[in-house]
């Protein structure tokens, strides 16, 4: 086991005061705030850290995702979702029978009153999303990894613009700046999109993630290089010893901790049961294309509603992300996915090549109210969870470490953890 640190391989200790399992941008960010407030932290995972969702969302900041994908339209257009040929969603239907329990809790949260709950708390931490991950920026030299061009969202037409009224009212009212765009004033800002939009609306306090993975690769390197440790290991199971601490199995030698954030996303639903209580934790696959050398096409991400999906400039390609597979942990490549994708860029983009280069599928961690898990578990409180943060952990994944880090330190939290507790359900 060694140091993430490029060429600085050391032997490292088995026991330390808390250990952070996951080294995404959540569970990064929670290392390195409690590193922060003077603990020695391990950061473990069984892949190089910024590697796993992490890798290859959309790149956005999205301090305007407040609109939980829970929506009060959704019961009406299940057929429309799951049976359209251009459906950016899809189902697994040999899990429906499994994931039976999480779709009606799903649906239960779909009520008005219910969205404008879900949306005022995942609010609350995107008013803090920045004051969360912008001192780790600075401090580890990330933030030469982001841009600050706003973020456009467009519409295909009148009648699907107005139906987003509901979504850009949760966003006023809760101090979202936003603009909503003309045909003319949109082919200002991005002149080489191909004219089909109606509308847009344009976040121009929004940031972007030139490369997501890098990014959280330059925030663990800041993590080791200042005695943090780095472990790479597969991590199988949770125990308790006699003197009350825990130990953590995994294909190298055991791990010792007084304290254990679980902050693998979709996977840590395989760490249930014994010390962890189960959580209605689901999986959303998702997918990128990317075409390399067509990063000047855009100047910022654009989203893109008829087709469920960004494209973000990124320093290695123009890449295509979104759609949802409700498929597990799988890592099979679900090339319907891909071809809706490319589809919906190229219309955007005529001039992309009609085949990406690049493709990948990841596995964002989704609760049936869209908010992510945040607090000292139930069972065994020595445990805090920071997982569940569906489409929303490369914004809200800084203030949910420095969250964990209040929550370890016992001092007075920065945002209320009510909706976020692990004793809602």
């Amino acid at each position: 086991m060694f140091s993430h640190q490029p060429g600085h391989e050391q032997t490292v200790d088995t026991s330390y005061d808390i250990a952070v399992i996951g080294a995404g941008m959540v569970g990064t960010s929670s290392a390195l705030w409690l590193l922060r407030s003077g603990h020695r932290v391990a950061l473990i995972d069984r892949g190089e850290p910024g590697m796993g969702t992490s890798f290859g969302n959309a790149g956005a900041l999205a301090t305007y995702g407040n609109v939980p994908i829970n929506s009060p339209s959704i019961p009406r257009r299940i057929p429309e979702l799951l049976f359209s040929k251009d459906s950016p969603l899809h189902i697994n239907w040999t899990m429906v029978p499994g994931m039976m329990p999480w779709l009606i809790r799903f649906l239960r949260n779909c009520t008005p009153g219910r969205v404008e709950y879900i949306s005022g708390a995942l609010a609350s931490l995107m008013q803090q999303a920045e004051e969360g991950v912008f001192p780790l920026f600075k401090a580890s030299g990330a933030d030469k990894l982001i841009r600050s061009m706003g973020c456009l969202y467009l519409y295909d037409t009148e009648a699907n613009f107005a139906k987003a009224d509901g979504e850009n009212k949760l966003r006023r009212d809760h101090g979202v700046e936003m603009e909503v765009l003309t045909p003319e004033e949109v082919g200002q800002l991005e002149p080489n999109l191909a004219k089909i939009y109606a509308k847009g609306v344009y976040f121009p306090k929004a940031h972007q993630y030139v490369s997501p993975s890098g990014v959280v690769q330059t925030m663990a390197d800041h993590f080791t290089a200042n005695g943090g440790t780095f472990i790479k290991a597969d991590v199988s199971a949770i125990g308790k010893n006699t003197d009350g601490s825990l130990e953590i199995a995994t294909d190298g030698p055991p791990i010792s901790c007084k304290q254990l954030v679980l902050a693998a996303g979709a996977f840590t639903k395989r760490l249930f049961g014994g010390l962890v209580e189960p959580l209605p934790l689901e999986t959303e696959r998702g997918f990128h294309i990317v075409f390399p050398g067509h990063e000047g096409a855009l100047n910022r991400p654009v989203g893109w509603s008829a087709g469920g999906f960004y494209m973000t400039p990124m320093s290695h390609g123009l890449r295509a992300a979104g759609t949802v597979d409700l498929g597990g942990l799988s890592s099979k490549v679900r090339q319907a996915n891909i071809d809706h994708i490319t589809r919906h860029a190229r219309k955007l983009l005529p001039d992309l090549p009609e085949t990406p280069q690049e493709t990948w599928v990841g596995h964002r961690p989704t609760m049936p109210d869209a908010l992510p898990v945040i607090g000292r578990s139930q069972r065994t409180p020595e445990i805090i969870f920071a997982c569940g943060h569906q489409h929303i952990g490369m914004t809200i994944g800084g203030i949910t470490g420095k969250l964990v880090a209040e929550i370890v330190d016992g001092t007075k939290t920065s945002v209320d953890l009510t909706p976020f507790s692990p004793g809602r359900f």
